[in-house]
């Protein structure tokens, strides 16, 4: 399975999936303080992890890299708010039988724009965090 962790931060969900056996994990978060503390984590906890990092924005590594991956993590900032171009950019980086999980408050309103080709699979509720499971729109 190839993850995909972007607004990374800590990177705790992406390390999580790697070392629940994710083939690969990259890692994406504009602070570059938190992918050296991945990296770091990774040399403590050594193993046979295919794990790239890149401390740029989700837009700047979308426009340079091609891959499509079969599970998409996203924990951005509360108060950030994608595109509908970014979330049509993302429907297409997923793998059909991928599942893309959005992290948001519950205080702030979301609604997936139709042209992502997306539809929500399940939430789930955790005191003010939601989490948003999406997989592709068949047809």
């Amino acid at each position: 399975m190839s993850v995909i962790d972007l607004f990374s931060g800590s990177g705790s969900l992406g390390l999580e999936a790697l070392s629940r056996g994710a083939d690969s994990l990259t890692s994406v978060d504009q602070q570059s303080t938190y992918i050296r503390l991945q990296k770091s984590w990774l040399k403590q906890h050594p193993g046979n992890y295919a794990y790239t990092g890149y401390p740029i924005t989700i837009s700047k590594y979308f426009k340079h890299h091609t891959e499509n991956f079969d599970l998409i993590l996203m924990d951005p900032p509360y108060d950030f708010q994608l595109t509908g171009p970014q979330w049509c950019t993302l429907g297409g980086r997923l793998n059909p039988e991928g599942f893309l999980v959005y992290e948001f408050a519950s205080r702030q309103p979301f609604e997936m724009p139709l042209a992502a080709d997306l539809q929500l699979y399940t939430e789930k509720r955790m005191g003010d965090t939601v989490l948003h499971f999406y997989e592709r729109r068949e047809g």
